[in-house]
């Protein structure tokens, strides 16, 4: 019987596929986490894997939400930045120049759409096993974490929030929502954004939610050659994917017994083109990692099973049945 754990999922866009795949080797090896952290795209696989999704439902669903990720442009950016570059043609640099401005490329509305389609308004409550999603407050900088009534842990953590009883959906649009790229969800007295901006690897959560062992899956690898961005959102997302991987790293060193890093290549943050390579490169990665898994969880390694062997005596000697398909005869 396994200790309790928890898996903590980490962000990384169209790379977060790869926990499928993770997911779907734990399952597969009869692991299922005691608590399950995601963060981002960690926190839509996480919360399908929390409410009985399948892995072929997840990664239907992810290719689903690819539909609805750019069809959201808040057309405004084009309002506002004309009206910044009138400004700034008129000679006022030190006024407000793009007021017009929005907080983010797309509204998010069909995202959320979608995810109110598979939640409804469910809530995390009854969440199996538990499903605690992060998002980061823009007011306050505080962490607010979401998570089923109960859960809650009795000793506070600095810079952190606890908050049930919000729909899954609600929760995880606001922990998917990349800095620039979406809108920011107004909830509650929070402006929240993507969770990764205050951890995208919170093993001190899991750490304080009662998790004696704690598995990490990263999607970050700044080693990794990426192509080069074409874009402002690219080079923004590249340059915070190679700065946050230095938050990890002290993250990890603090926190996680075990890290699991599916090999993606050059991958890009929306790269929904790969998705099913990225749950294949996932898959890969927890199988190569089970030994050590196991070895962690004390759980013992499968043993493969001895084949059934069956006696019959003839009058030309012993027949020797080995399982169903080898046999042999002894005169």
């Amino acid at each position: 019987m396994a200790m309790d754990w928890a898996l903590v999922l980490s962000g990384g866009g169209s790379r977060g596929a790869a926990h499928i795949g993770v997911i779907q080797a734990l399952e597969e090896a009869g692991l299922r986490p005691s608590l399950v952290v995601g963060v981002s795209a960690g926190s839509i696989a996480g919360a399908l894997y929390g409410t009985g999704h399948s892995a072929a439902d997840m990664l239907a669903i992810a290719k689903e939400a690819s539909k609805h990720f750019f069809f959201d442009f808040d057309w405004r950016w084009i309002t506002g930045a004309l009206l910044g570059l009138f400004r700034l043609i008129q000679g006022r640099p030190n006024a407000a120049l793009w007021p017009g401005l929005p907080t983010g490329l797309l509204l998010g509305n069909q995202l959320e759409k979608l995810f109110c389609q598979i939640w409804g308004q469910r809530t995390f409550d009854g969440t199996e096993p538990p499903v605690v999603v992060t998002a980061a407050d823009l007011i306050t900088g505080a962490s607010i974490c979401f998570l089923p009534k109960g859960l809650e842990p009795r000793d506070p953590l600095p810079y952190r929030r606890f908050v049930t009883g919000v729909p899954i959906a609600r929760a995880v649009r606001a922990s998917s929502s990349i800095p620039g790229v979406f809108h920011p969800v107004r909830l509650k007295e929070f402006c929240l954004v993507d969770g990764a901006v205050r951890a995208n690897l919170p093993t001190d959560l899991a750490r304080s939610l009662g998790a004696k062992v704690v598995i990490c899956v990263s999607l970050r690898d700044p080693d990794t050659p990426a192509f080069p961005p074409d874009n402002l959102i690219g080079t923004v997302l590249r340059s915070i994917d190679i700065m946050g991987y230095e938050i990890d790293l002290c993250t990890i060193l603090g926190g996680a017994d075990l890290v699991i890093e599916p090999n993606l290549g050059p991958m890009g943050v929306f790269d929904f083109n790969n998705i099913d390579e990225a749950a294949r490169a996932g898959h890969a990665a927890a199988m190569a990692a089970m030994p050590s898994i196991r070895r962690i969880l004390q759980v013992p390694p499968i043993q493969p099973k001895e084949p059934s062997v069956t006696e019959h005596r003839t009058s030309q000697g012993i027949v020797i049945r080995i399982g169903r398909e080898k046999q042999g005869s002894v005169p």
